[in-house]
């Protein structure tokens, strides 16, 4: 494993974080979706055991939390840095910054935090964070021991980074990048100007929510030509990213033991400086090919769920996606959407247009419309 040091303070940190938003799931008896906790526990460890030392959970990732804090026992604990996020959005009060800190110390089974992030401050929560004196908050933490790092993730444009970033003297700063989004939100720029202020950058998305990874369409694949086609697409992909010096960590969520051997051997493999000025002119071809395949860029995050009214929204786009990168409808499983989704009342047809999806999107997608139009393409 290779690692990095944290600028201000020299804290050895592997580059790859390993990201527990996107564990291995299980059908319950009632048919319900649930974490696979022994398999998402053997993964934890086994990454620990292989030199990951940096773990990511946050209050938002539904029994994420509880999962870490049980892979943390029996000594694990002691092993990694611990990062978790307090969820402002749904913060009224300052009492509730400390209801939610304790709630997370509770899950976690720890009585501290290592990286404590003020989650998606975009500029909505951005306000609420000020007006909840959340900074300061977090400060109180920090100088009674409770946690290690003040860190901050936003999910916005370059000049709102640049806005939160001088704003207060973060310890550590988490944004979107990938060669996909290489100037999307913050971008490149983003990045650099949080490397040059001397704050370590952790970087989420690093496969854009598994699509760089998975389902990668021959428009994309034909960009890289004949270039090293024995390296599979989340290889690729992640070696752009860790082909550059500004990064500290590199989150790569893992959902099955398989793709967590895979990230382990990639990032144990290539190093800053892997890719050659010629190599790396073939992934601008790449994200100019996904352009012209990507109908909404949706991440599968989630966090615009649960809708008011059932709406599907992520599995809504992926079928939408899956259909515009493949073409065709029986690979694509374009029947899922009016035979099983809509069919069950998940369909975009039962959007109100509330806008309460659009208000938590941290891509910024104009849902609303999106939803119409998959379900036009769909229904179709």
């Amino acid at each position: 494993m290779k690692y990095a040091s944290f600028r201000h303070d020299g804290k050895k940190v592997s580059r790859f974080g390993l990201g527990c938003m996107r564990f291995p799931t299980r059908k319950t008896a009632d048919g319900k979706e649930k974490i696979d906790e022994d398999e998402a526990i053997r993964m934890v460890r086994h990454a620990i055991d292989c030199g990951v030392n940096y773990i990511d959970t946050a209050f938002l990732y539904a029994g994420s939390e509880r999962v870490v804090g049980k892979a943390l026992l029996d000594g694990y604990r002691e092993k990694v840095i611990l990062a978790t996020k307090l969820p402002v959005g749904m913060a009224k009060t300052e009492a509730d910054l400390e209801s939610f800190y304790r709630k997370e110390l509770e899950r976690l089974q720890t009585d501290h935090i290592d990286v404590y992030f003020l989650h998606n401050l975009g500029i909505k929560n951005w306000e609420t964070a000020v007006r909840l004196n959340a900074f300061d908050f977090m400060k109180r933490l920090k100088d009674e021991g409770k946690i290690s790092y003040i860190a901050v993730s936003v999910h916005g444009t370059l000049e709102h980074w640049k806005k939160v970033l001088d704003t207060y003297p973060w310890d550590l700063c988490m944004m979107q990048h990938n060669y996909y989004d290489r100037f999307h939100q913050m971008g490149e720029e983003g990045l650099r100007y949080a490397a040059a202020r001397g704050i370590p950058v952790v970087i989420m998305e690093s496969l854009h929510g598994g699509m760089l990874a998975q389902g990668v369409p021959d428009a994309v694949r034909k960009a890289f030509g004949d270039w090293r086609p024995e390296l599979s697409d989340a290889e690729r992909s992640l070696m752009w990213l860790i082909n550059k010096p500004e990064p500290a960590v590199m989150l790569s969520g893992v959902s099955t033991m398989e793709q967590l051997e895979e990230n382990l051997r990639v990032f144990d493999t290539y190093g800053v400086g892997c890719l050659t000025e010629e190599e790396n002119a073939l992934y601008d071809k790449a994200r100019e090919a996904w352009k012209t395949v990507v109908k909404v860029p949706c991440t599968g995050c989630r966090y615009c769920m649960p809708c008011p009214q059932g709406v599907d929204i992520p599995d809504i786009f992926e079928v939408y996606n899956n259909l515009a990168r493949v073409s065709d409808p029986e690979r694509a499983q374009k029947w899922l959407y009016p035979q099983v989704i809509a069919d069950a009342g998940r369909g975009a047809d039962k959007c109100v247009k509330c806008g309460k999806c659009e208000r938590q999107c941290p891509q910024e997608i104009k849902i609303i419309e999106e939803l119409q139009n998959a379900h036009a393409a769909l229904m179709d």
